[in-house]
């Protein structure tokens, strides 16, 4: 009889396309919650919360202090983390719409300045090697449990 190992799970904060692309793509490896950010920043929700990664940028109002809220509370309920804020970033400082060849719409091409709404490339590579890793080390085989860590 063969053991069956555990399925890992993994907590996405963010709504919109790139929360349920992310939760999406991790589907068949891992449980995944997808949590609105406004409900991400309490002790009561994230004291059983499975490790989490966050990558926040500095210039995006929508989430102005987001990093470091969910940063304290994560250190205080001793969930193991990783969540940066990059101060160069706006909001979806992740999304390279242009090296993809993807086309703009028109409402985002007007917004967009206002949002802060662009590729940062540096903070975007130093994001993607973070979440890479965060993931290497809880989502691979014979991942060792979590500790209470913060980045």
């Amino acid at each position: 009889m063969t053991e069956e190992k555990p399925i890992p799970s993994v907590v996405v904060v963010g709504g919109g396309y790139a929360g349920v692309a992310v939760a999406k793509a991790l589907d068949e490896r891992a449980k995944v919650t997808l949590v609105e950010p406004r409900d991400a920043y309490s002790a009561g929700f994230l004291r059983t919360a499975c490790p989490i990664v966050g990558s926040y940028g500095g210039k995006d109002h929508t989430l102005r202090g987001a990093a470091a809220r969910l940063d304290r509370v994560l250190t205080e309920v001793g969930v193991d983390h990783d969540v940066k804020e990059y101060s160069s970033a706006g909001h979806a400082f992740l999304n390279d719409r242009v090296g993809a060849g993807d086309h703009t719409p028109a409402l985002f091409a007007v917004l967009g300045p206002i949002m802060n709404n662009r590729y940062e490339p540096e903070a975007a590579a130093d994001a993607r090697g973070r979440i890479l890793a965060f993931f290497d080390r809880h989502l691979s085989q014979g991942a060792a449990p979590p500790t209470a860590t913060g980045a």
